[in-house]
């Protein structure tokens, strides 16, 4: 196993937590092997056609984040009553810079 369970990510944490985990996991673990997806300052060993160029846009990553939210239960499934919880602190939604 390389990465948590998401099968219930969205029972886990709310909307903000799974968007500051895809954007930059190294801001919650600096010895994380995810990439950011979205981050592009102070990343090194970067091939020159993709640098400055974020893994996924603003919108894949709340795409991302809307399909994650869904997930609720241990077999992946939408059900579940858990509210996302409220563990703020994190940024609101992506900034794409336009």
């Amino acid at each position: 196993d390389l990465g948590p369970d998401l099968s219930d990510v969205g029972a886990r944490l709310s909307s903000e937590m799974i968007r500051a985990r895809i954007v930059d996991a190294a801001r919650f673990n600096p010895g994380t092997v995810m990439p950011p997806y979205h981050r592009t300052e102070g990343l090194r060993q970067v091939a020159s056609p993709y640098r400055d160029q974020p893994v996924l846009t603003a919108q894949e990553v709340e795409d991302l984040v809307a399909w994650l939210v869904t997930l609720r239960s241990p077999d992946g499934g939408a059900d579940g009553g858990a509210d996302g919880g409220a563990d703020g602190g994190a940024d609101g939604e992506v900034d794409d810079g336009e």
